[in-house]
């Protein structure tokens, strides 16, 4: 992680002018990291759809958030009067936990949500399936972690 973030913050700023060039390539800050081409080239395979996406494709950002707690108050909250704060109870009770899972479309900032009581492969590839519905005849590429649930067989990638 550490050279993830090296990286990504170094493409942030201009090569030093002892370099003499103006850009970076991908070997030179490799180079100038310490860090393997190969590395590089794999953080740019993600860093690339986000920076420069392909031509006449959708580029979607899926993610997951396990074991959320739905909390609820124990009584309504009081809305405010004239000289009276709004009031809540201290104390609240639990609905169960969801895992919400979300797509962000990169170019236009749409997100698709959807929450379920599961954390698997199945839920994963059920929204994939809702934002690949919503784009049916556009190239997409999808970025997504390497959580356990996006490398089961039914997955696709």
């Amino acid at each position: 992680m550490r050279d993830e973030q090296a990286i990504i913050a170094a493409t942030l700023e201009p090569p030093p002018a002892a370099l003499g060039v103006t850009h970076w390539s991908a070997r030179l800050l490799a180079d100038h990291l310490g860090v393997s081409f190969t590395a590089m080239a794999r953080i740019g395979d993600v860093v690339g759809p986000y920076l420069d996406p392909p031509a006449k494709a959708v580029v979607a950002c899926i993610d997951d958030k396990t074991q959320i707690q739905a909390l609820d108050r124990t009584a309504p909250i009081l809305t405010m009067r004239p000289e009276i704060p709004q009031k809540q109870t201290h104390d609240d009770k639990s609905n169960g936990t969801t895992t919400p899972f979300a797509a962000l479309e990169v170019a236009t900032r749409l997100v698709t949500d959807r929450c379920f009581a599961q954390h698997t492969d199945v839920e994963f590839l059920a929204l994939g399936q809702q934002v690949a519905r919503a784009y049916p005849r556009v190239p997409l590429h999808v970025v997504c972690d390497n959580d356990a649930t996006h490398k089961q067989p039914r997955a696709p990638g």
